[in-house]
């Protein structure tokens, strides 16, 4: 009796050929495109906060901390099952002149924990308030104390 292709079922694999070869997979998981090494947590663009993936389809890596910074500069404060991560910055009611200083306030709140823990020694928040109803353009910068290096989030 005859199996797939021309041998017999059972004394062959199914049918005659070579099989097809796949291109093997380059990059790394979590790879720092500036550094070339692995890092421990996802890129997220700051701008679309998507993922980025490299031309391989695999994720691009950023130092654990700078992703923490923008994760709690990033998310409205009781909108995550982390309940102390985000911001505040939802409470402003209105842009007046205590607008700059709301912002610093919702800001150091939302970075508060890291400094706790030590994760980050806070330089500073530049806060320039936008014409009209447009907020505020922002620069955060401090030190990642796990590798001592300065780093920023502009947003």
């Amino acid at each position: 009796m005859s199996g797939f292709g021309s041998q017999p079922l059972g004394s062959s694999p199914y049918g005659i050929g070579s099989p097809a070869g796949a291109p093997v997979p380059g990059g790394a998981v979590n790879r720092n495109t500036s550094t070339g090494l692995q890092n421990g947590s996802r890129l997220i663009d700051p701008a679309t906060h998507q993922y980025v993936f490299d031309a391989y389809g695999r994720t691009v890596g950023m130092p654990s901390t700078r992703q923490r910074v923008l994760l709690a500069v990033n998310t409205a404060r009781g909108s995550s099952a982390q309940g102390d991560l985000g911001h505040l910055l939802g409470t402003i009611q209105e842009i007046g002149p205590s607008f700059v200083n709301q912002v610093t306030d919702a800001l150091n709140v939302a970075l508060q924990p890291l400094i706790d823990e030590g994760a980050i020694r806070l330089l500073g928040i530049q806060v320039q308030q936008a014409d009209g109803r447009d907020g505020s353009r922002n620069i955060i910068r401090w030190v990642d104390l796990s590798d001592g290096q300065p780093d920023n989030i502009k947003f």
